[in-house]
C-alpha cells in the first residue's frame, strides 16, 4: 500500500464527494489549481501521456495530484497505464498523488490494482442514522422517518433496475429542505414524506436511463410501477428535468465537447454526466422524444384530454417510448 495513492469510494454519494472536496481543497491550498491534472479513463486524447507525467521527476518537479474517474470499454484498453501502474508503481515519486473516485465496476483490473495498492477511504454510511445525526439539526424521529422512507424505496426497485448512485444526495437534500422549510413551522407525517424524492431522484433516474439506454421494455415496465401508485402529476416534472439534462448532454457532445469539459458546464454529477454521454440515444432521436412527450403535456393542460383521466396521458408517454423502436 503506498500513500500517494488514494481511493475514495462508498455508498454514501453525498459524503464522497464532500471527502473528495476536502481532499481537494487542502492540496489546492498548499500547491494551487495548476498541479491539480483531473482524468477521465474512457477519454483517450486526455490519457495519451499521463504517464510519462506521472513518473516525472527531478530537480524542477513540482508537487502534482492527478485524479482519476470514470472507466472504459475493456474491448479498448489503454494497456500502457496499466503495465505503468503495475511494473512502475515503486518508480512514482513520492511528491505525486494519484487520487481514485467514482470508478466503473467494469474496471476490474484497475479495482483489483487499487484494492492492493491505494490508501481507501469508504464511506459507506448511507443507512447509518448516527452518521446522519451528527450531519444536520432535525430530530431523531424526523431522521428516522427520512431513513425509512428512502429505504423503503430502495425495497421496491425492481430487480432490473440499477441502483440509484445519488441516493445520498438525494437524502441530504431532503434533510436540508426539511430543516428549513421545519424553521418556525410544524411538519407532519405526510410534509415529511412528501420532500423526499421517492419519484424525484432514484426512480426517475431510473426511468430516464432506460430510455437513454435505448431499454423500452425496461421503461415501460417501470413507467407502469410508477403510474399504479403515483398520479402523473407527482413524477412528471422532473421526469421531464432528467430528460433535458440527457439532451443537453448529447448536444454539447455532438458538438464536441469533451466529457469532462460537459461535468463543467453543466454542474451534474460526474456519474450522470458519465453514464448519459456514452448512451446508446442519439441526439435528434432524445429530442423527438422529448417534442412529444412535451407537446402531450401542452396538449393536456389546454384541455385537450380529460383532465380526470390519467389514462390517456400514460399512454401517450407509453406510445412515444415505443416510437423509439421504430
Amino acid at each position: 500500500m503506498y500513500k500517494n495513492i488514494i481511493h475514495i469510494t462508498g455508498n454514501d454519494s453525498y459524503w464522497v464527494e464532500l471527502e473528495l472536496e476536502r481532499w481537494l481543497g487542502v492540496f489546492r491550498g498548499k500547491f494551487g489549481d495548476i498541479n491539480i491534472d483531473r482524468y477521465d479513463l474512457g477519454d483517450k486524447e486526455s490519457m495519451r501521456w499521463v504517464g510519462e507525467m506521472i513518473l516525472m521527476s527531478g530537480l524542477f518537479a513540482e508537487k502534482r495530484l492527478f485524479i482519476f474517474r470514470g472507466g472504459r470499454d475493456r474491448k479498448s484498453k489503454t494497456e500502457w497505464f496499466e503495465k505503468i501502474l503495475n511494473e512502475k508503481v515503486g518508480n512514482i515519486p513520492e511528491d505525486h498523488y494519484l487520487l481514485f473516485h467514482n470508478i466503473w465496476e467494469k474496471e476490474e483490473w484497475l479495482t483489483s490494482w487499487i484494492a492492493k495498492n491505494a490508501d481507501t477511504r469508504k464511506i459507506d454510511t448511507i443507512w447509518d442514522r448516527n452518521a446522519w445525526e451528527k450531519r444536520s439539526d432535525i430530530d431523531i424521529s424526523t431522521l428516522k422517518l427520512i431513513l425509512s422512507t428512502y429505504k423503503s424505496g430502495e425495497a421496491t426497485r425492481g430487480k432490473d433496475e440499477i441502483g440509484n448512485p445519488l441516493l445520498g444526495h438525494n437524502i441530504a437534500h431532503t434533510i436540508e429542505m426539511v430543516s428549513l422549510a421545519g424553521s418556525g413551522n410544524k411538519l407532519d407525517t405526510e410534509d415529511i414524506i412528501g420532500l423526499c424524492h421517492g419519484y424525484g431522484g432514484d426512480t426517475m433516474f431510473a426511468l430516464a436511463d432506460a430510455v437513454v439506454s435505448m431499454d423500452i421494455a425496461r421503461s415501460i415496465n417501470i413507467l407502469h410501477r410508477i403510474t399504479a401508485t403515483t398520479k402523473v402529476d407527482e413524477w412528471f416534472g422532473s421526469w421531464m428535468g432528467s430528460l433535458r439534462n440527457t439532451l443537453y448532454i448529447r448536444y454539447l457532445r455532438e458538438h464536441g465537447e469533451r466529457e469532462s469539459d460537459i461535468i463543467d458546464i453543466t454542474r451534474l454529477h460526474s456519474y450522470v454526466v458519465q453514464k448519459w454521454y456514452k448512451s446508446k440515444i442519439s441526439y435528434s432521436e432524445l429530442q423527438k422524444l422529448y417534442n412529444k412527450i412535451a407537446m402531450m403535456s401542452v396538449a393536456y393542460k389546454r384541455g385537450k384530454w380529460l383532465k380526470d383521466s390519467e389514462l390517456w396521458r400514460i399512454l401517450a408517454i407509453e406510445l412515444a417510448l415505443l416510437d423509439l423502436q421504430k
